[in-house]
Order: structure tokens, then sequence, then C-alpha cells
């Protein structure tokens, strides 16, 4: 079933807005995309946490649609999930991020990368699998993804590399779980502490990954 996108949210005039699918910006004067997901997470925070989100024509309500399904498997409640409405662009989404995502450097990367994923799916198949595992930061980090998604979502390792502004460069999501092994992972991403429901990629996943 499709996300209905709440009420439109203007989008200003901007030079940039012909920029390439996958770019996000904050709701600024004048809007500036950025086409990085890392540089973009140095401003994307639990205070600026709404931005807008370049997709393919039409495919708003695709991308949401598949952020949606991910937070139903991991049994979200209303407050802990994302919100998104249309533009007065239509290849442009206005996304509002949960404090579940928002709060943790690693978990806004990652959601960065999901909303990418997002652009590989099709309603009409309801491909979310294959959107998923085909993106390629997700292909790099495949099992912590997979671990995330069986309800280990709190990361328990420390930020420990600060750049010149006091802003984390470190905590992105690749650089933290490419080509680590599974004891990494299970010391890493904790269970979480509220209910939780296992309901899929259970065929790909070693018992090791989520039973510990």
């Amino acid at each position: 079933m499709s996300v209905i996108l709440e009420k439109k949210k203007a989008v200003g005039a901007s030079p940039s807005i012909n920029v390439r699918l996958g770019s996000f910006a904050l709701d600024n004067t004048p809007l500036r995309f950025e086409t990085c997901r890392e540089r973009f997470a140095k401003h994307f925070n639990e205070k600026h946490n709404k931005f807008f989100f370049k997709h393919g024509r039409d495919k708003g309500v695709e991308v949401a649609t598949f952020v949606r399904k991910i937070e139903d498997i991991l049994g979200l409640n209303l407050n802990q999930r994302s919100k998104f409405s249309k533009t007065n662009r239509d290849t442009i989404l206005w996304v509002e991020s949960s404090v579940f995502w928002s709060k943790c450097p690693m978990k806004r990367s990652l959601y960065t990368i999901l909303l990418r994923a997002g652009l590989l799916y099709e309603s009409e198949k309801d491909n979310l699998e294959e959107a998923l595992f085909s993106e390629k930061y997700v292909k790099r980090t495949k099992r912590a993804v997979m671990r995330f998604l069986f309800g280990f979502t709190e990361y328990n390792d420390e930020i420990i590399s600060i750049d010149g502004t006091g802003v984390p460069f470190n905590t992105g999501w690749v650089k933290i779980f490419e080509k680590k092994n599974d004891d990494f992972l299970i010391s890493n991403l904790n269970f979480s502490a509220r209910k939780y429901k296992k309901k899929s990629l259970t065929h790909e996943l070693s018992k090791c990954l989520w039973m510990k």
C-alpha cells in the first residue's frame, strides 16, 4: 500500500534544483542541494531534521512508501516514523525524519542511504528487497544493514574524530561498517529495548547476527 503524502511544501526558486537524483537540501534561502550524503550529514541533525530530496519525476510516493516499509520492518511506532509531503516540484520530496533517525549520526547516514534505495523501488512490483540490496552502499555493508533491520538499531561505539567545526566526520554508515566482521557488528549494533517483531529477510541472515 502506497503512502499518502501530506500537504504540499513549497520549493523556492533556485539554480541548484536541476541536480542529480538522490541529492539533499535543507530549507534554506537560497536553496542549495548537496549531492554528497556525508557532506549533507554534517548539516542534517536532530535540530535540522527536515529537508528536500531529489527524485525521479513523480517518484516521491514510491520513495516515501519504501521508507515506510523499512520502518514497518523495524516496528517503529507513529512517533518514530518519517513524514513526507509533496512539493510544487514533481521531482522533489519534502522529508521530515523522526528523532529515531535524526538523533544519531550513524542512523542519519543510513537514512540517507535508504532514501536513495527508495529511488529503485517500484510499487507495482513491490520490489523492496531488490531495491534495498541494489543500492551500492547497502551492498558494501549488507550484513550490517540486515542486522539493523532485525532490530539491532542501537549503535554502541564512540565518536572519536571531530573536524575543525566540532562536527563528527567518521560516523558515516559505510565508514563504520564496511569490511567489518560479525564480531564487530554484534558488539556495536545492539538490540533496541522497545518491542520488536522480526518480519522478513530471515532467509538471508545468519543466526549469529540476530540471536546474540
